[in-house]
């Protein structure tokens, strides 16, 4: 078993969850059989995989690993498939993709939206090649962060754009 660690839900009704026990699961949203996407390494101290959010293709998606190592812990890349798992940041954050034109899914171009310390950043990102594109840029020097887990920013941000964010910092969990 163990407690969820964040969850998304996909165009193609694929629900992706991080579990504290096991690493990334999917299920279909029809229901079925729930299989393993990632396994926590534990020669590299992965302790958590957290935090799931797809990618406008469906297949990709972005997670943090919390890990023992600073050298592992961060923001990766991975695939539904298991056999794509690239380090994108090296911290641990919620992490979420806007398109550059809300609701296209066929446009290339958008940013990556994290927290860092306590200011919220976007980072130019290509969605199909799947790499950044440009530097990071402050969108606000000030977001709140879990009181808790102090990795875990409280923002989210809609398909189309829409950007909701606490400035307050250390916020209880409600």
């Amino acid at each position: 078993a163990g407690f969820p660690f964040g969850g998304v839900w996909s165009r193609s009704d694929v629900i992706l969850f991080g579990q504290t026990l096991s690493g990334l699961l999917r299920v279909s949203a029809t229901g079925g059989e729930v299989t393993q996407v990632t396994i926590r390494d534990r020669s590299r101290q992965e302790t958590y995989h957290l935090y799931p959010t797809f990618l406008p293709d469906g297949r990709h998606f972005l997670y943090s690993i919390q890990s023992g190592q600073k050298e592992t812990r961060g923001v990766y890349l991975g695939s539904l498939d298991g056999n794509l798992k690239r380090r994108l940041l090296d911290e641990v954050a919620v992490i979420k993709y806007v398109a550059a034109v809300p609701g296209d899914t066929t446009n290339d171009a958008g940013w990556l939206v994290f927290g860092r310390d306590d200011a919220l950043l976007a980072q130019p990102f290509d969605a199909i090649r799947l790499d950044f594109t440009g530097q990071p840029f402050t969108i606000s020097d000030k977001v709140g962060r879990d009181v808790h887990a102090r990795f875990i920013s409280t923002f989210s941000i809609s398909d189309d754009g829409v950007l909701v964010f606490d400035p307050s910092l250390d916020r209880q969990r409600r």
